[in-house]
């Protein structure tokens, strides 16, 4: 089997996503869960602060991009390099940035989870069991609000006396899931990129300080999985959202403004070459006591006889996956740092199997699955590396 002590291992200290979140808190005057980033080092005394978080711009495809691009003031900006969480992935790792709290205290440990007490295996972003509708969870008796065990950033800078704003499209708005990782927070929603950068600028020349506000923008996730995360079309999006920032809504914000660019993952590229597909047809099948949740670069996979289950994968794919102990893996601090949510052993399962190389795992929940072309969820610098780039506006 592959060795973990090779890949990049999330530390959950300042220079994380993590330890982003906490940063925020503590720059605002507040006590944080964990070491924080020192963001007063960074912020100049800003009064305001804007982050965007540019879901799966990795620190290694944003360089790529600078060799192809002129990414103008960014380009000659510092480019600080954070860890994301593990998995590497916007359940897990935005809601950390949205709470300060590291997966194991706050239990979204990945996209695809067994949540028990609903008798499911469910999408943690869409908020329904696979193969449902959007927030079918939610007529199941899931409370968004109450469902995590730790309060948002949003309401920790409310009871600060901050004004605190989260930004995302608008059909994103009233989601189960921003209504869980941004509960307390003054909802703003756009629609396009142009409508996104009036919304910063409106909210950044109207409001009095202190302000924070978060706004995500997903579409250059979206192109990685479908082309490549360092395809064209991946890099033309970024370039497009980042010339945006830079060049429409930096200029137009107030004196004493912090704008950063974040994101919460990278992306590796993958093919359909190095896939493997299961299926309720496959012998693993029989040794699973439900179907393997997780990502497509890591799994949790659940068994009767974990020691069988081992022994298969070790003797089929040692090649192809690092596989670990699932409870062992949560003492170690491989989910986060803190006392983990009680949860979080039954979601996480016996064992943990991650992906190296460009292998990807598959299982065929409902027969449409497709192949992606740019993955993340494992542990490789591509995927777990992530910028902090901060602009200040003087």
């Amino acid at each position: 089997m592959n060795n973990i002590e090779d890949r990049v291992l999330p530390d959950y200290g300042p220079y994380s996503v993590c330890g982003f979140a906490n940063g925020v808190i503590s720059y605002f005057g507040g006590e944080p869960l964990h070491e924080p980033l020192p963001l007063g080092q960074y912020f100049n005394g800003a009064e305001r602060v804007v982050v965007f978080l540019v879901d799966g711009l990795g620190m290694i495809n944003l360089k790529r991009l600078a060799r192809k691009r002129d990414l103008g003031i960014l380009g000659r900006s510092e480019w600080v390099e954070l860890t994301s969480t593990f998995p590497s992935t916007t359940a897990a790792a935005v809601t950390t940035l949205m709470t300060g709290a590291t997966p194991v205290e706050h239990g979204v440990i990945g996209y695809i989870l067994y949540y028990k007490e609903f008798g499911v295996v469910a999408k943690a972003i869409e908020m329904t069991p696979v193969g449902g509708k959007r927030d079918s969870l939610l007529q199941m008796g899931m409370r968004p609000e109450k469902f995590l065990p730790v309060p948002t950033i949003f309401q920790r800078l409310t009871e600060l006396g901050v004004k605190a704003y989260n930004a995302t499209y608008s059909h994103f708005v009233n989601t189960g899931f921003n209504r869980m990782t941004a509960e307390g927070a003054r909802h703003k929603g756009f629609h396009s990129l142009s409508d996104m950068c009036g919304a910063v600028i409106d909210t950044f020349n109207k409001e009095s300080p202190p302000l924070f506000m978060m706004v995500y923008w997903g579409l250059v996730d979206t192109m990685g999985h479908r082309y490549g995360a360092d395809g064209e079309v991946y890099q033309r999006e970024a370039s497009a959202v980042l010339r945006a920032i830079v060049e429409e809504v930096y200029p137009r914000l107030p004196s004493r403004t912090a704008l950063v660019i974040l994101s919460d993952h990278g992306q590796i590229h993958t093919s359909w070459r190095e896939e493997i597909w299961w299926s309720h047809k496959d012998e693993i099948y029989k040794l699973l006591k439900i179907v393997p949740t997780g990502e497509q670069r890591m799994m949790y996979l659940h068994a009767d006889d974990p020691e069988a289950l081992k022994a298969y994968v070790e003797q089929n794919y040692a090649d192809k996956c690092i596989l670990l102990d699932s409870k062992e893996s949560i003492k170690s601090g491989l989910l986060g740092k803190g006392e983990p949510y009680q949860l979080v052993w039954e979601r996480a399962g016996d064992l943990i199997l991650i992906a190296t190389e460009r292998n990807s795992f598959n299982f065929k929940y409902t027969g449409q699955e497709q192949s992606l072309y740019g993955r993340h969820g494992g542990l490789s610098p591509e995927e777990m590396l992530v910028p902090m780039i901060v602009l200040n506006k003087k």
